[in-house]
């Protein structure tokens, strides 16, 4: 039994080895002692290196307009490089000799001689004049593979991403074989019928090709949609049209481009024999008392260097592990074990903490302030409790569900627990002593203590960073919910004010009342930043701000939060010291107060921390690959369309030459409207203007090409070609658009798709599922799909009249012929709903409206019917039974007046509101569908809270978009809906941009 996907199944590759290269690649087995020529030639690895990186940003200072001379330099440059890199392959081969095997068994080295011969023989006169030489040029830049494997960090990333290039590569050619039989269909279907003045015209296999590639990519997939279906039209064949080009899309950007993630994706997935040894290890580090890492805080932390004081214990026999140095310990920054971090309420009985009520028990829910509550008590003694509250018993199998304690805890002896406690409670007691034996310690500034009235009363207000407070005052369950909210309004308030106050508002305010200083809502941002500044103060008053044992620099969020108050208050200095701001860098700063948002809620905290936190190094990492797998490519760019990318507005010109003078412009076929225009010979604007004329217009053309946006125009225009300063022509150089397919799959589909699997692997290791086995993943599956199961919310017993235990029988029955007859209903009641137009006559259009009457009618009795037989106890129960009553209610309150004369239209927008949840129905109905549902469903609250954070995170894009580009002048991608001009159309244009 395999244990790779179908597409990844196969002979393993050879592994290469990141460090060593005497190492050979099929066995890691030394190859023997190296000769004396390798020992010379490994030590100058790093100058071939560095030569291969001059060489390419010698060759990205090409131009469009670079001079003789320039190129001529830009040649001779090359041709030292290929004799060098000639000299390194015979350097190399020779030091294999008189072992000349050890040559071949490395890959790597075939490669490399391979691109020395070709970039040699492209070195030949005629074929370095050939016209073609550019795209030969690739292998010159093939070598940029050397550049990234020199970069650390690059080499592990490309073995886990290549590492299954087995799966890959299948992929890959399925991808291509499925593509080409889609295109051989659709050449079958629409060859002809197509005008041929469009690129995808179908007349031929590679232009369907094509067209099947666009709308795999999604890219103007419609383009193709309505164009094939409007020519198919006059033959009666435009529902074949749709159906063939919408059931590729959906089975070609649904299902075969998340092939490629999983592809990938599997990579990064834990060997399954390696699952137990790491849970093992993760077991371990989670049970340890304390981290024994310092971080860069502690080695500045005075008290490192003082010697602890253990108290001594009035016993004869001492246990050995009893009393432990802590001259690190207890001073340790990370202590990353936060066991009750929320005193406040974690000191209260379990089960009496879901007690809270009133208003502060509203604050403390709405900031989960009890979050941490249940982690203090073990998974293993939930057994014996009695869980009271639902909510309590979903958030504790949340928990449960997203650990690795959710496996230990059915089988981990009570001891084991109970060592940990102890261990736990003695180095609190420890702490403890070593506070007692230095009290400035535990003192804010080294000045006030705890048993200061100040610092008692911002106690209360905050919970500590690092822990419970030893000796201090746990957070009051009231204070501190009516405090953190008190500062939530001022974020808001803040974030209301930068919404309201836009540059173009603020522009206007200054042309009606004059420029000052003290306007409303440069006011309102002074008293929001001194909130934040206020809880600041609070909180190192309260706990220390970086030498304490619950210190303020001592948690990732506060140092956030410290981040993104400084960033507010140079946004309010600059305000104060100049009305209206010094530049837009610094009004942009007043965004960070949306960030602010994040730190409030701990799931937010969560799930932010899962996405990039937790991620960061490796998200880092994928973009730059991504980077510099776009450098060498934009240099091949550069070399095969530079200067070709112009055309005349003109299209009766030959080429530049023609391109002069005025010509009879007609915008309007068939319209006598036309007018004389001058011609202009310049880049094309299909959708933006771009040209591959210098390195930095093609990476930044290139990296549009990659998001899958725009990259249809280019390809266009690429396609069009003809030749240096000659008027393109409809498709007449095909072959260069193997150029962008290429680019776009190994870009888009596969490295992009990196970045997918990361933020996949971070939320797996968050969750502890990453490390789980398969058997252990069946075991929580079948416990999570057990807890889903409910039973039947139905009377104990059948009603004894003879008219209720009928009604009982047809609401119980789900296969009966009473819900069959309903089923039908709802089918004929979506039917009337497809069959309005916007031509209906009115009495059609009461026909349907008597109609819908009549099945609101039909579905108000079988509630009734569910009622009597049920009772309303049992009926209330079912959350299905509630939508039912709600939508016919609705329907009937809507309908009746429509279908009595009433064009009220509100009632009539409603009625179709209503209508259309009726047919929502149908999923009750289908097993599949409900079941489908109820799952969709328990990953509602998962997806809202990203749906939460990222609107946070639009917020604070949208606030920096209108600060820096609100009174940019329009280009030709702006309207008056689309623009940074206010809050919401910042918004509209970041969801467009988000979404492609």
């Amino acid at each position: 039994e395999t244990k790779n996907s179908a597409f990844g199944a196969g002979t393993s590759g050879p592994v290469i080895d990141e460090k060593a290269e005497e190492w050979t690649m099929m066995s890691r087995q030394r190859t023997g002692s190296r000769s004396a020529i390798q020992e010379w030639y490994l030590r100058t690895q790093l100058g071939w290196v560095l030569l291969i990186f001059a060489d390419l940003v010698v060759q990205g200072t090409r131009t469009a307009t670079s001079s003789p001379g320039h190129l001529q330099f830009l040649d001779s440059f090359e041709l030292v490089a290929t004799i060098a890199f000639d000299v390194e392959m015979v350097w190399r081969i020779a030091g294999y000799l008189p072992n000349w095997r050890g040559f071949n068994e490395r890959g790597v080295n075939w490669f490399d001689l391979f691109l020395a011969v070709t970039t040699t023989i492209i070195q030949i006169p005629p074929i370095h004049n050939w016209q073609y030489y550019p795209w030969l040029t690739a292998a010159q830049l093939a070598r940029f593979y050397r550049v990234i494997l020199a970069v650390p960090t690059m080499r592990p990333l490309l073995l886990r991403v290549f590492g299954n290039m087995n799966g890959l590569w299948n992929m890959t050619l399925f991808l291509m074989i499925v593509n080409l039989l889609g295109a051989l269909i659709a050449v079958q279907l629409f060859r002809g019928d197509v005008p041929a003045e469009n690129h995808m015209n179908f007349g031929e296999t590679y232009t369907a090709f094509l067209a099947m590639y666009q709308v795999f990519s999604s890219e103007n997939w419609t383009d193709i949609l309505y164009l094939t279906s409007d020519s198919s039209a006059q033959y009666k064949q435009a529902l074949i049209a749709v159906l063939f080009y919408v059931g590729w899309f959906f089975f070609a950007n649904f299902i075969l481009l998340q092939m490629f993630i999983a592809v990938i994706n599997e990579n990064f997935e834990v060997a399954e024999e390696q699952k137990r040894a790491r849970q093992f290890d993760a077991y371990l580090r989670k049970a340890e008392p304390s981290s024994t890492q310092v971080n860069w805080m502690e080695k500045w932390n005075p008290y490192r260097f003082v010697k602890a004081a253990p108290k001594s214990v009035a016993v004869e026999t001492m246990p050995s592990g009893l009393v432990l140095p802590l001259k690190k310990a207890i001073v340790q920054e990370g202590r990353g074990r936060r066991q009750g971090s929320r005193s406040s309420i974690s000191q209260l009985p379990f089960g009496e903490q879901e007690k809270q009520k009133g208003m502060a028990g509203t604050l403390r829910r709405l900031f989960d302030l009890d979050k941490d509550a249940p982690e203090t008590v073990q998974l293993a003694s939930l057994k014996a409790l009695r869980r009271e509250s639902v909510a309590m018993q979903a958030q504790l199998e949340e928990n449960a569900e997203h650990r690795l304690d959710y496996l230990d805890a059915a089988n981990a002896p009570d001891a084991t627990i109970n060592e940990s406690q102890e261990a736990m409670s003695e180095r609190v007691a420890q702490k403890a002593d070593f506070i007692e034996a230095h009290p400035t310690y535990d003192k804010t500034f080294w000045v006030l203590s705890n048993q200061s009235p100040l610092r008692s009363l911002c106690q209360k207000l905050v919970t500590p960073a690092g822990g419970d407070r030893i000796f201090g005052v746990a957070a009051s369950p009231i204070a501190q919910p009516f405090f953190q909210f008190f500062v939530f309004l001022a974020v808001i308030g803040g974030i209301i004010v930068a919404a309201i106050a836009t540059p173009a508002y603020r522009r206007q305010y200054y042309l009606d009342n004059g420029l000052q200083r003290n306007t409303w809502f440069d006011s309102a941002d002074v008293a929001f930043a001194c909130a934040l500044i206020l809880e600041f103060i609070v909180k190192i008053v309260a706990d220390g701000f970086i030498f304490t044992p619950n210190a303020y620099l001592l948690s990732v969020w506060n140092i956030i939060d410290f981040l993104i108050l400084i960033a507010l208050l140079i946004n309010m200095i600059t305000t104060i010291v100049k009305a209206g701001g010094v530049s837009r860098a610094t009004r942009s700063l007043k965004a960070f107060r949306a960030l602010r948002l994040i730190t409030f809620f701990p799931w937010m905290r969560d799930t932010f921390h899962s996405v990039l936190f937790a991620g960061a190094k490796s998200l880092i990492e994928a973009a730059l690959l991504a980077l510099l797998y776009m450098v060498p490519y934009a240099i091949w760019g550069l070399n095969i369309f530079s200067g070709l990318m112009f055309t005349c507005n003109d299209g009766d010109a030959a080429g530049k030459s023609d391109c002069v003078g005025e010509y009879f412009s007609q915008p309007v076929e068939g319209v006598d409207a036309g007018f004389l225009a001058p011609r202009s010979w310049d880049r094309p604007s299909p959708s933006t203007t771009f040209s591959f004329d210098s390195f930095g217009s093609s990476l930044l053309i290139l990296f549009e090409v990659v998001s899958f946006e725009g990259w249809i125009d280019v390809m266009g225009v690429a396609m069009d070609l003809v030749g240096k300063d000659l008027q393109p022509q409809l498709n007449s150089s095909q072959r260069n658009s193997l150029f962008f397919l290429i680019y776009d799959l190994l870009g888009a589909v596969i490295i992009l798709t990196l970045f997918i699997s990361i933020i996949i692997g971070n939320f797996s290791s968050r969750s502890g599922m990453a490390l789980l086995t398969e058997d252990q993943k069946r075991w929580i599956d079948l416990q999570k799909l057990i807890k889903r199961q409910r039973p039947s919310k139905r009377p104990k017993t059948k009603p004894s009249s003879s008219w209720r235990a009928w009604c009982f029988d047809r609401a119980v029955q789900k296969n009966g012929w009473w819900s069959r007859g309903l089923t039908g209903l709802y089918i004929i009641h979506i039917l009337a709903l497809a069959t309005q137009t916007f031509t209906n006559s009115s009495t059609v259009n009461r026909i349907r409206d008597f109609l819908f009457l009549v099945l609101t009618t039909i579905y108000a009795i079988d509630i009734a019917v569910r009622i009597s037989g049920l009772g309303l106890r049992s009926f209330r129960a079912n959350g299905w039974n509630l939508f039912d009553v709600f939508v016919v209610a609705g329907s009937f309150a809507t309908t009746v007046p429509i279908v009595l004369g009433s064009k009220n239209f509100a009632a009539e927008q409603s009625q179709k509101l209503f209508l259309v949840c009726i047919a929502f129905k149908l999923v009750q109905k289908n097993s599949g569908l409900n079941q489908l549902f109820k799952t969709s469903v328990s990953s509602l609250p998962a997806i809202l809270k990203l749906l939460l954070l990222w609107i946070v995170l639009f917020i604070f894009f949208a606030i920096v978009f209108v600060e820096v580009f609100g009174l940019t002048r329009w280009g030709s991608g702006e309207t008056h809906t689309l623009n940074y001009r206010d809050f919401f159309n910042a918004l509209i244009m970041l969801v467009f941009m988000s979404t492609g």
